[in-house]
């Protein structure tokens, strides 16, 4: 039995079930399309672009920052006969670059609020 059956099954009992029947309720979850339909009906076009500009603001110096970073570090490990770099080389270009592109824009990421 899953946690999600378990709950529903205490719920229904809760509810005033009887001791040897199980009211069982069914929970739906919403699609995404009506969470943007509620969220465009209540806050309008804003809200759904409210976090835009927090995310652009961190994601696109984050991508100038690890990909001319990660091509050049990974340049320096071409070993491979085909002038490729082994994939233990890519793989440590890529996670110093990310580290490096991370913490250039941590204090952007940190700037982010959240409205509940």
């Amino acid at each position: 039995m899953s946690l999600t059956e378990a709950q529903r099954k205490l719920i229904g009992q809760q509810a005033g079930g009887d001791r040897g029947k199980v009211n069982v309720v069914q929970l739906k979850s919403p699609t995404a399309l009506q969470l943007s339909r509620d969220l465009l009906k209540d806050k309008g076009i804003g809200g759904l672009y409210k976090g835009l500009g927090a995310t652009l603001l961190r994601d696109v110096p984050f991508s100038i920052i690890y990909f001319p970073l990660f091509a050049d570090l990974n340049s320096l490990g071409r070993g491979n006969a085909d002038g490729s770099a082994p994939f233990y080389i890519s793989f440590l270009a890529g996670c110093f670059a990310g580290c490096a592109a991370a913490v250039a824009v941590n204090p952007v990421d940190g700037e982010r609020t959240y409205d509940v």
